[in-house]
């Protein structure tokens, strides 16, 4: 799969140089982001002062791409992505910018799940209230 990697628009942050890259298809996003953050050293740039830093994960885990101003999940591979993301599968441009949101934030909470109910509204039997003993 051809595809063109790029600095968002928007964002404040290195542009590598033009041109085409090429992948398996099956290639995931995530292996990409880790492509884009080595060849900017952002690695470098994010451990420097951090005593036991150094991994290079680090700062892919900050990163995220878009595609026609959509973002693009790190799990999502290429064939995904130039089939439900991309506008022109002839040129499938992907933007990398700083990741707006942390995936820790983007979780929903558990401390306080809902209760399950029918499509009537009535609440289902919570586990063990089931006549056992």
């Amino acid at each position: 799969v051809g595809f063109h990697l790029a600095k968002h628009p928007d964002c404040e942050i290195k542009q590598l140089p033009p041109g085409k890259l090429n992948a398996p298809q099956i290639l995931r996003c995530r292996k990409v982001l880790s492509y884009a953050a080595g060849k900017l050293n952002l690695a470098d740039e994010m451990t420097r002062g951090r005593p036991g830093g150094g991994a290079g994960e680090d700062a892919a885990d900050q990163l995220e791409l878009v595609c026609n101003d959509r973002i693009v999940p790190p799990e999502a591979n290429l064939m995904t992505v130039r089939k439900f993301y991309a506008r022109n599968s002839d040129e499938m441009v992907l933007h990398y910018r700083w990741r707006t949101q942390l995936p820790s934030t983007s979780m929903p909470s558990t401390s306080a799940p809902s209760t399950p109910t029918y499509s009537s509204g009535t609440p289902l039997p919570r586990e063990g209230h089931y006549g056992r003993s």
